[in-house]
């Protein structure tokens, strides 16, 4: 598995897998250099397979293309060999499934399972693949399959700092003693930090491995309507475009096409913040050019005839996109179909798609490494305004660009125009942002807390929460900041007085006569009546101060009066550091947010105390939305309703509808009505309920047995968000019957639901 020669190391591997027994250290520094699967290892792999060796945990960050995934080979690999159990965690499901298909290849399918929510495949495997909200959901319920476990692979790790990140934080709150982790990224800017984080919440020491030299350097160039430039150029454009009022200079997509042929970029990915721009641009594209030869598009033309055969759902690939296809031009984003993103992933990957417009999901972790990356704008609208990327965001987008051995760089085009006027960042310059946790306490977290620990002990576990360690740390540092102004104060007190800066001081008096006097003055010119009761506050205050008796112990203040100075400026720097901490200090939430949900469970009658009542032992196997299933299961809804109905309202569940989301020309659900009464009472409580019927329509009619195209024909909802609804529609089936395990009258329904959702368009893609 593994040969080696010791080149210039200082700490040789303890029991490296494919080592000889008995061989000396001399004999190893005559040996090969270190190699795994054909490849020579560099010193920041080295130095992860050393600390796996150890027994450590390793926290892993390294640009993109740089070989982070030969690490977890490796440890997926030994581990197999050690007859250990390993849970590989990646934080979206299409991820997932590369993973899944990856190392079915490397370990042979039997030795492989897959856990998503929607999809189980040989679940009890020695290595299994599931998203990290499957593992937490598994830690939480003690799951009986965890108990032998070794290692957690926790892949893209940053996503601990997005709006899914609880799930990162309670997985390794929660990981059973002795249990090791990996944890990889591209963009961890307080890999110190989060590696201390893991350390104590584990109790196993974490070796911090970071690597900042890219495989293939990244060239990043500016694209404005002038021309190709540096950051300065670009800089001086949006200042000048920003005084043109009137006139805002436009950069057209195709001048960057063009850019990427010139600079011999090709392929490429295009990037667009916009599902609907990267369909038109592309379509644009393929208008004007052509990237293939005329042996590539019969090339192209018969592999897309094989997608068509193995993916005869994939509708688009015989319209629009199959046309752009057959020119080298491609389009990618979750609007489309399973199906169809698995085509034109695979048509990448065997390079008929020179050039791709993609949305910001292809950059998370795909495998598929490019010579150029195109970003449209360095700007994107994050649901509430249009901000510039992060340096992160930026760097998992254009982690991609330059093929290792074959390119000598990678490139990276920023598009700057008229409208890009105000802040431009110089992402060449620029460091990570560190990773903030965005941890907080769920209904079915303190449901299963309260039953396993108790109150106390669940505090206990939430304190260990990540933002709560960085809470602490920096109240540490404010501390020590304040004490050592503290010190400075009694050495300036020790050279004069501790009357020094109070109202017993004559000369702290002396200033406060002149500030009395000046708004005394200011209060006889004021009209306006709200600056005027300003004024009155500030002279209240300052009488109230000369009315202290005059009690210093110095026959003259003279001697203090050098110190006056100074003296004001570390009270001002006092009071900011006091300030500070107070602020720091009130940011201990956890003991708050659990009071908060705990009162709304025993309002509702989940718990009584800390005992779970018939509903509470409902609701903490549900991970979604689980008030709500819980009341609609207690009021017999999905006893009551018809089979297509449940599915409808289950589709509904949790739904995120875009702003254009409509149905027309299909039957309204009079269910919707009544859950939607559910739905208000819960949010009335203070529950946070996400529930959206506009997909209920569709997902009735597909559970009625109405074909995919026909119901197409009656939304304006994009297929791959209709399907992510049908498929979140089994997740939650699979939670159900898990939670009302005993009634086999409800299993029975639940599982007619499913057989009527599970087919067609619908199935999932291996």
């Amino acid at each position: 598995m593994i040969r080696r020669r010791a080149a210039a190391r200082q700490a040789p591997l303890v029991a490296l897998v494919g080592y000889t027994a008995g061989v000396t250290t001399e004999t190893k520094a005559q040996a090969e250099p270190l190699r795994y699967r054909g490849f020579e290892l560099d010193a920041f792999q080295l130095r992860a397979v050393d600390a796996i060796e150890a027994g450590q945990s390793v926290l892993v960050s390294a640009p993109t293309g740089t070989g982070k995934t030969l690490i977890a080979d490796y440890l997926v690999e030994r581990a197999a060999r050690a007859g250990q159990r390993v849970v590989y965690t990646a934080p979206i499901k299409a991820l997932s499934n590369q993973k899944f298909d990856e190392y079915c290849a490397l370990c042979g399918p039997e030795h492989v399972g897959l856990l998503t929510g929607d999809v189980a495949i040989r679940p009890e495997a020695p290595l299994c693949i599931m998203t990290t909200e499957v593992l937490r959901n598994q830690l939480i319920t003690a799951d009986a399959r965890l108990t032998d476990l070794a290692w957690v692979v926790f892949d893209e790790i940053h996503y601990i700092a997005s709006d899914r990140g609880t799930a990162w934080e309670e997985s390794i709150i929660l990981l059973p003693r002795g249990v090791r982790l990996l944890g990889l990224s591209a963009t961890v800017g307080n890999l110190g930090l989060l590696a201390a984080w893991i350390a104590q919440t584990t109790g196993i020491p974490v070796e911090q491995v970071r690597e900042t030299q890219r495989a293939v350097p990244l060239h990043i160039r500016y694209v404005t309507p002038e021309g190709i430039g540096g950051y300065s150029q670009a800089k001086r454009f949006a200042s000048a475009a920003e005084g043109e009022y009137g006139r805002r200079p436009r950069l057209h997509h195709l001048d960057l096409v063009r850019t990427l042929v010139r600079e011999d970029a090709l392929p490429a990915l295009y990037f667009v913040f916009s599902r609907l721009g990267t369909e038109e641009r592309a379509q644009e594209a393929a208008d004007r050019f052509s990237f293939l030869d005329a042996k590539g598009e019969r090339a192209c033309a018969a592999a897309l005839e094989e997608m068509r055969t193995r993916y005869p759902g994939a509708r688009e690939l015989h319209g629009v996109l199959g046309r752009c296809l057959l020119r080298g031009v491609g389009f990618h984003h979750a609007g489309l179909l399973p199906a169809t993103k698995r085509a034109v992933e695979t048509l990448y990957g065997r390079g008929f798609v020179p050039l791709l417009y993609c949305t910001e999901t292809f950059a998370v972790g795909v495998n598929y490494p490019v010579r150029g990356v195109v970003l449209e704008s360095g700007r994107k609208f994050d649901g509430t305004r249009l901000r510039p990327l992060t340096v992160q965001e930026f760097q998992q987008i254009t982690g991609r660009a330059g093929r290792r051995g074959k390119d000598a760089r990678g490139l990276a085009f920023i598009g700057v125009d008229g409208r890009d006027r105000g802040e431009l960042p110089n992402y060449g310059a620029l460091p990570l942002e560190p990773v903030a946790s965005q941890f907080a306490v769920t209904e079915t977290t303190a449901l299963n807390l309260l039953r396993t620990f108790g109150r106390e002990r669940a505090l206990d576990v939430l304190s260990r929460n990540f933002r709560e360690f960085a809470r602490r740390r920096e109240e540490g540092v404010e501390r020590e900041r304040l004490g050592a102004l503290i010190k400075e104060r009694e050495r300036l007190w020790a050279q004069g007085c501790p009357h020094l800066g109070t109202a017993a001081c004559p000369l702290e008096r002396e200033r406060l006569r002149s500030v009395e006097e000046e708004y005394r003055r200011k209060r006889r010119n004021r009209r306006n009546r709200r600056g005027r009761l300003a004024v009155d506050q500030t002279l209240a205050e300052v009488s109230r101060a000369l009315r202290t008796p005059a009690d210093c112990p110095k026959a003259s203040p003279d001697p203090c009066r050098p110190l006056v100075r100074p003296f004001g400026r570390l009270h001002m720097r006092l009071q900011a550091a006091e300030l500070e901490l107070r602020g720091v200090s009130e940011r201990a939430h956890y003991r708050s947010e659990l009071d908060r949900v705990c009162s709304l469970l025993e309002r509702l009658g989940y718990i009584a105390g800390e005992r779970l009542l018939a509903r509470g032992e409902v609701a903490r196997h549900l991970h979604v939305q689980p008030l709500l299933l819980t009341e609609l299961l207690f009021e017999g809804f999905f006893h009551r309703e018809p089979v297509p109905v449940v599915a409808a309202v289950l589709g509904a569940v949790d739904y995120d509808a875009r702003h254009d989301d409509a149905c027309y020309g299909l039957p309204k659900l009079t269910a919707a009505v009544a859950v939607e009464r559910v739905v208000r009472r819960l949010q009335a409580e203070g529950g946070d309920i996400a529930f959206d019927p506009v997909v209920s329509p569709l997902v009735y009619g597909w559970a009625s047995g109405v074909d995919f195209a026909t119901l197409m024909e009656h939304t304006t909802i994009q297929e791959g968000d209709f399907i992510g609804a049908v498929r979140r529609a089994l997740d939650l089936l699979r939670q159900l019957r898990q939670a009302a395990r005993g009634d086999d009258a409800l299993a029975g329904r639940l599982d007619q639901v499913g057989a009527l959702l599970d087919r067609d368009e619908a199935r999932v893609l291996f």
